[in-house]
């Protein structure tokens, strides 16, 4: 049975708005941004250590965690990568290297170092090297705003999406590097558009390299990133009200997950959606009460979300759909949480709700003494 479990309110992690959600996870901890000025390693909710920067020097990028190698990396001030080992208490010994172009973000790449991409659409494939690669992408009225990276047999492929404000269009940039032949590249882009409909929301899946929007009438589209062939629907997700926050991610090959914010009803939910049955499998409506950032991100089966109360984590657990358990009854499986599935050509809710009394919402201050660090100079 699909369901959600209690959500977790981590109150002393404040996020501050990156291009995606500032958390970066190793085997049974994670780390993340705290403002502007902290990175911290959080494990069962608690606080374990932060790095912190003196003002007026900033992290202008999501944190990154290279496991073959236990490395943290980010981007100080725009256009400097510093480097330090997780397992260190201070940022006094960390590497720098400073850039002559400002830095978009750093790109994960598993057991790699990240890739280094730059505002232009240039990029480093190894900080060994601080001299730009590629070219420029972006035109004066085009703005970078997201990129995210996934591996695909022996290419790297680094997915952009722009945005033009004069013509208001979104554009989807692929490009694919080789990995045993750096100088061998692909590239193509596409105009994001959906009929009338206004984009809401996009993320890329590491699973099948594929990159999915969903639009403003709850279409789901999937957009290959090896070609430039026309998107194939996905789902339709229905009754989205007017202005509704959107925010997506693939859990698995036939699993996405789609976090709402109403503007009237101003309620937060978790949904799981099942691609290949084309049904709804659980829905949560979370305690939090404002969605920071349509953001929401997912590993080892929890659900990652900013909100005004701090992060939320959602635990949640996938069982594999069949057709026999898409067209049979529903099953109540928490407060709060319905599981749905097809009766009679239409959405059915479970009729009755556990009165079971909710698990109260952790949310923990650490008492761990933070470092005092030294100022990066």
């Amino acid at each position: 049975m699909t369901k959600f479990y209690e959500e977790l309110v981590y109150s002393f992690i404040r996020i501050t708005k990156y291009h995606c959600l500032p958390i970066t996870f190793g085997k049974d901890h994670l780390w993340v941004n705290i403002g502007q000025n902290s990175v911290a390693k959080v494990k069962d909710g608690k606080l374990i250590h932060s790095w912190t920067l003196r003002q007026p020097h900033v992290f202008t990028c999501p944190v990154i965690f290279n496991g073959a190698e236990e490395i943290l990396s980010c981007i100080i001030d725009n256009n400097t990568l510093i480097e330090w080992s997780a397992a260190a208490d201070t940022l006094q010994g960390a590497a720098k290297t400073e850039f002559q172009e400002n830095v978009f973000c750093l790109l994960d790449v598993p057991e790699q170092k990240p890739v280094i991409l730059f505002n232009s659409g240039k990029y480093v494939y190894s900080s060994d090297n601080s001299e730009p690669s590629g070219r420029t992408l972006f035109g004066e009225e085009e703005e970078l705003i997201w990129a995210d990276a996934a591996t695909c047999e022996s290419d790297l492929k680094v997915i952009c999406v722009s945005y033009k404000k004069k013509t208001k269009q979104y554009k989807l940039h692929c490009l694919s590097l080789n990995k045993d032949d750096r100088n061998s590249t692909h590239y193509f882009h596409q105009v994001l558009s959906h009929n009338t409909a206004d984009l809401k929301n996009w993320c890329l899946s590491k699973i099948n390299s594929n990159f999915y929007t969903i639009w403003s009438d709850g279409v789901l589209l999937s957009h290959r990133t090896d070609n430039n062939i026309e998107a194939t629907p996905v789902l339709l997700i229905p009754e989205i009200e007017e202005n509704t926050l959107l925010a997506i991610v693939v859990i698995d090959s036939s699993h996405i997950a789609v976090a709402k914010a109403g503007s009237k009803s101003k309620e937060i939910s978790l949904e799981i959606w099942d691609s290949k049955f084309s049904a709804l499998k659980a829905r949560k409506l979370l305690k939090a009460t404002h969605f920071d950032y349509h953001q929401v991100s997912t590993v080892n089966s929890t659900a990652f979300l900013p909100s005004s109360e701090g992060l939320v984590a959602a635990a949640f657990h996938v069982e594999k759909s069949t057709l026999a358990s898409v067209v049979g009854k529903s099953i109540a499986v928490s407060p709060n949480t319905k599981e749905f599935s097809w009766n009679e050509g239409k959405l059915v809710p479970a009729s009755q709700i556990s009165n079971t009394k909710n698990v109260d919402i952790v949310s923990e201050e650490s008492s761990f003494d933070k470092t005092e660090l030294l100022a990066l100079r």
